[in-house]
Parts: C-alpha cells; sequence; structure tokens
C-alpha cells in the first residue's frame, strides 16, 4: 500500500493550482453567473490584474506539464514528510480561498471597475487639494442592480452645465462649502441648493440661478483657490460661504509650530474617497480586483475610520487632544480664512454671503448622537464639535458684522434635530427641504430689499 505521493502526483497538483490561478484572473473579470457580471465576455482584454494572474497560472501550469513529462523537483524535495505536509497546506488553502472567494463574489459583487462607475472622480489641482473631474460624470447607484444615475457632474460641479457668459439679466448665486453643501445622499436634481433654485422660481425668480459648488472634504482654505482659479469665471453676483465642519480637522493640532502650509498633507482624492483603493503597484493590482483583497480593505478602511487615524483628507495625528482645548490658534486661521475670502470676492466684484453650516452635534442632541453611534472624523470629542461649531458661528457672525456682509444662521433653523440628518453632518430628505426653504425665502428677501431686477416670466 502506498503511504506517500509521488511526484508524478505533485505536478498533477501542481497543474491544478495552475488552472485554479487561471481561473482567479478570469473571474476578476467576469462573473459566473450573468446575474452577477456587470460585463459582456467579449471585452476581455489582457491587461491589467487579471493578466498578471492568467499569465501566473499559465506559467505554473507549464511547469506542471513540464514536470510530468520531464521530473525537474529535486530528491530533497520530495522527502515524504516535506512533500505532503507542503502539499496538504497548499491543497487545504487553496480550497479555502476559493469557497470564500465564490461565497464574497456572491455577496459583494462589485469590482474595481464597477465601483469606479459608482464613485465620484476627482483630480490634483495645483491651487488647492483636488477638484472634481470636469468631464461629464453620471455617478450610477450604489448598488450593482441599480441602473439609475445618482448624481449628474457637469464641469466639475453637482448639476448641469453652466453656461458662459451668463445672460443679461440672470443672477447668480454660489454656494460653496464641502459635502454639506454637495449634499452626497441627496436623490438625483435634489440637493438642497438645487432645491433652492426651485423654490426661488416659484417664487417668481426665474431669472436666479443656484450652483452647487460644493466639493466633499472642501475647507475654508479651498475656497480661495475655488475663486481665483475658476469660479470667478462663473460671474456670481453672490458667494455663500458655508463652510465650517471640515475645517474642525485641523482644530486639535493647528499652532504656530505645527502650521496648515506643513502639516495638512497632499492628498490623492480618488484613493482617499474610494475605500477600496485605485489601481496601484504589482500586488494591488494582481490582489485588488479579488474580493478577499477587497473586503480585507473595507474591513481595514472602517477600522481606521472608527479609530479615526486616518479618515477623509486630513490626517489627525496621533496623541493630539480630541476635545476642544486650547483652539486659539485654529480659530485665529479659520478667521484669516473667512476674512481672505471675504476681501477676495469684494475684489472680483462678487458680493459674499456667510452662512452657518448646520450639524445634528448640539449640546443638547450629544446622546442622542451617541446612542446613534455616528461616526465623525475631526479628531474633536462630540463635545468638543458642539463648542467649536459655536466658535465657527460666532467668528462668521462677528466678521459679517465687522466687514458689512450679509450673515444667515442656517444652522439655528436646522441643527441638532434628528430628524433632518441622515449622519453627523449630511442632510437627510426632510433636512434638506427644509434648508432649501430657509435659504430661499432670505434670498428672496435680499434680492427684493437690493432691488435686483427680476424677470418675472409667467
Amino acid at each position: 500500500m502506498r503511504t506517500h505521493i509521488g511526484s508524478r502526483d505533485f505536478h498533477f497538483l501542481l497543474f491544478i493550482l495552475g488552472l485554479f490561478t487561471i481561473i482567479c484572473g478570469l473571474l476578476c473579470r467576469f462573473e459566473i453567473m450573468q446575474m452577477i457580471s456587470a460585463r459582456p465576455f467579449d471585452e476581455f482584454n489582457f491587461s491589467g490584474p487579471r493578466t498578471t494572474l492568467i499569465l501566473s497560472g499559465s506559467a505554473i501550469t507549464a511547469l506542471a506539464l513540464i514536470g510530468l513529462k520531464w521530473n525537474w523537483i529535486p530528491t530533497w524535495f520530495l522527502n515524504h514528510r516535506t512533500r505532503n505536509r507542503i502539499l496538504q497546506f497548499a491543497a487545504v488553502t487553496a480550497i479555502l480561498f476559493f469557497n470564500l472567494e465564490m461565497v464574497l463574489r456572491t455577496l459583494f459583487v462589485h469590482d474595481m471597475e464597477q465601483l469606479a462607475k459608482r464613485s465620484i472622480q476627482y483630480q490634483p489641482t495645483a491651487l488647492g487639494n483636488f477638484v472634481i473631474d470636469d468631464r461629464e460624470q453620471d455617478v450610477m447607484g450604489y448598488s450593482i442592480n441599480d441602473p439609475k444615475v445618482r448624481l449628474k457632474l457637469r464641469g466639475g460641479y453637482r448639476g448641469e452645465d453652466i453656461e458662459s457668459p451668463k445672460s443679461q439679466n440672470e443672477i447668480r448665486i454660489v454656494i460653496f462649502g464641502g459635502s454639506h453643501v454637495f449634499d452626497p445622499f441627496a436623490p438625483l436634481g435634489e440637493s438642497w441648493p438645487q432645491q433652492t433654485e426651485k423654490l426661488l422660481h416659484d417664487q417668481g425668480l426665474q431669472n436666479v440661478r443656484v450652483i452647487n459648488a460644493g466639493v466633499p472634504g472642501y475647507r475654508t482654505f479651498d475656497a480661495i483657490g475655488s475663486l481665483l482659479g475658476e469660479l470667478h469665471f462663473f460671474e456670481p453676483d453672490y458667494f455663500v460661504l458655508c463652510n465650517s465642519y471640515n475645517d474642525l480637522k485641523y482644530f486639535p493640532w493647528i499652532s504656530r509650530e505645527k502650521t496648515p502650509l506643513r502639516n495638512l498633507p497632499a492628498s490623492d482624492p480618488n484613493q482617499s474617497w474610494n475605500m477600496y483603493g485605485r489601481q496601484g503597484g504589482f500586488f494591488q493590482n494582481t490582489f485588488g480586483n479579488l474580493r478577499i483583497g477587497m473586503a480585507l480593505k473595507k474591513w481595514w478602511w472602517f477600522d481606521r475610520e472608527g479609530k479615526q487615524q486616518a479618515d477623509d483628507l486630513d490626517f489627525v495625528k496621533s496623541g493630539q487632544p480630541t476635545a476642544s482645548s486650547n483652539c486659539e490658534d485654529a480659530h485665529r486661521q479659520y478667521a484669516v480664512n473667512v476674512e481672505t475670502i471675504i476681501t477676495v470676492c469684494r475684489s472680483l466684484d462678487i458680493r459674499p454671503i456667510l452662512f452657518t453650516e448646520g450639524s445634528l452635534v448640539t449640546y443638547q442632541s450629544i446622546d442622542l448622537v451617541k446612542s446613534r453611534n455616528e461616526k465623525q472624523s475631526t479628531g474633536l470629542s462630540l463635545e468638543g464639535i458642539a463648542e467649536e461649531l459655536g466658535h465657527c458661528d460666532f467668528i462668521l457672525k462677528s466678521l459679517a458684522s465687522k466687514h458689512k456682509v450679509p450673515f444667515f444662521d442656517l444652522a439655528e433653523k436646522v441643527e441638532g434635530r434628528p430628524g433632518y440628518f441622515s449622519d453627523i453632518i449630511h442632510f437627510s430628505n426632510e433636512g434638506r427641504k427644509m434648508a432649501a426653504i430657509q435659504t430661499a425665502n432670505y434670498f428672496h428677501s435680499l434680492l427684493q430689499a437690493n432691488h435686483d431686477t427680476i424677470a418675472n416670466v409667467q
């Protein structure tokens, strides 16, 4: 009775392993069932991670076939104990890997290219951290089974194309901020700045165009570069700054010794805003499209987010305070940014308006936020967020009075109300509706008070 595996058996198992590797390469591109697949077979091409796996598997298969013809395995390698342990370990690992990959392919169907179609594409810029890619983007729904477009991005902004030059009687309002303004969870065409425009039209102000200039992750620093580098070409009459929360991310550590110029990290936007990362080096290209690799990346990302060590675009350095303490330098920096924005607007003949940014976090709602287990990435405690948002609101109001610019406390109308927010900073359907109503009413009164031209188109 044979008690060990022979050389021929070893080469046969090596042949099976090679075929398995080739199959994994093919499955990186194609799904085993049509209901899972998002791409026809005739689009197959030899590039990227699929090619790496296919060629590797082909090489292993070729070596196995050569071994079956001419035994090339050294005698010492075919030692009874060593051989069987290696083969048993390889066989068990391959079977477990294959089964786990198949399970994840059933439950977690997106591959990297599918995720790209469901993600906003960004590009770097010399005047800031990044901008939304100005190519036409129709971002699909989060689910592979959802064929609807959830976001239309034109010219790097949410909404339809911005005509240039504007018509003679058109009044343009640019609302600038981070994801709070961008409103990522709003249905197509229903972000609160877009709803504001519709409400103003319903009130007879048909010549008003509201531009949603929110970009996820933007801080007040980015407003300066955006105004100087692009937004002034849109010929806005009003520039609304609604931007506080993202600035809180540098509040815990900023100081005269640790300035934003030298400590705010440059960001790779496509990687920062895609939890699975982008196509990269050999290992990532080979392993990244496998569902096991994507699941590990997803787990690692949320683990980082939960610990608040490296989330969004700002790296919150370990050892920094997690509560609002000694933030005088941060308050000074925020005030400098806002005052600079006011000065830039006036130099461009644009009328600046300061809006406070609403949040679910207030002193009264802290227990509620804790019970909802909401994630946040500022490096501040919830008490610190409530305190520092209050400081930002005070700075905005004080600077509006000092420079005689309009001020609107939007936060007062929405903050701390759980029905208005889907998380700490982003509106729910009810919240964005309320924000749009309040903003539209404010601008209706402001435009009438300023005697701006109103083209009442029936």
